[in-house]
Formats: C-alpha cells, structure tokens, sequence
C-alpha cells in the first residue's frame, strides 16, 4: 500500500500547535496565566478605579506562547523546503518506507513506538517526541483498515 501526501503549510501549523500543546509545562503555564486573568478580574471588576490598564501584561503573557508557535511554524515552513516536500510512505509487511524527494527512510515495525491518529492526521512516533504525520485527508477509509491490520498483526502500539 501506497499513501502519497504533501503537506501544506497550514497543515505544519496546524502540527506545530498539536506537538507544542501537548507538553504538560506549556498547559499549565498556560492554564496558571488564564487562572491569574480571571482572578483578575473577579477581584477588580467592582473597582472603577483604572486597574484594568493592569491585564495588558497578562494578555500579552496569555498570547506569547501561541503567537511564537504560529510565526515559528510559519517561518520554517518557508525556510526548510523538505517540510513541504511530497512524501510517499510504503507501507509493506515487514515495515514502512518514507520516500520524499531529497530523502528515503526505512522503518521496521519493531522500531516504531505507536501509531495515532487525531482529527487532522495521522501520526507516526518514532519516539515519544518524533514523530511523522500524514494528513488524514490524504488516507481513504479502506487504506486506514488494511493499515490497522498491519499495524495490530505486527504488534505496534495503535490507536487508529
């Protein structure tokens, strides 16, 4: 079986936010400013005294971390041209080869960590912090059951 993807640059930002928000440290210093924010306010909105000029810091605290990910996802998409390169994944019965333009790569199965899937993707671990997605637009329904079964008959973790 043979998945060809390409992926654009909305879908890299789209990745870029999944893998930065699912680290533990950036929800909660997320959730720790928006917790703040709305202490805030509950304890300053009966005072009509010019306090509110005091949540620009917190604003620009609640933002800095999504607007970061969304210029540095936009900016390296331009920047590494192998990003949006088309991608051929090989899917055999010993393993999985990606072969881009400028790069091939085997997999065995055994190598591999798990398989997920999301709304938008599917995703590949290598480890639990590398990982390759395939857009799910880009997987029909019956490639996404003949990839379940090889993935169940060769033992790799999946939650597809």
């Amino acid at each position: 079986m043979i998945i060809s993807t390409k992926l654009t640059q909305q879908d890299y930002i789209r990745i870029s936010f999944f893998l930065q928000f699912r680290k533990l440290t950036v929800l909660f210093v997320m959730c720790a400013i928006l917790i703040w924010l709305v202490v805030y306010l509950v304890m300053n909105l009966q005072s009509a005294d010019g306090k509110l000029f005091n949540l620009i810091p917190i604003s620009i605290g609640l933002s800095v971390i999504p607007l970061m990910t969304y210029l540095s996802a936009k900016r390296n998409f331009k920047a590494v041209s192998r990003i949006g390169e088309t991608i051929e994944y090989h899917v055999k019965k010993d393993g999985i080869t990606l072969q881009g333009e400028s790069f091939s790569t085997d997999y065995k199965w055994i190598q591999l960590y798990k398989v997920t899937t999301n709304a938008s993707f599917i995703c590949i671990w290598q480890t639990p912090q590398v990982a390759n997605f395939i857009p799910r637009r880009a997987v029909s329904a019956d490639q996404m059951t003949e990839l379940k079964r090889i993935l169940d008959k060769n033992l790799v973790a999946n939650k597809l």
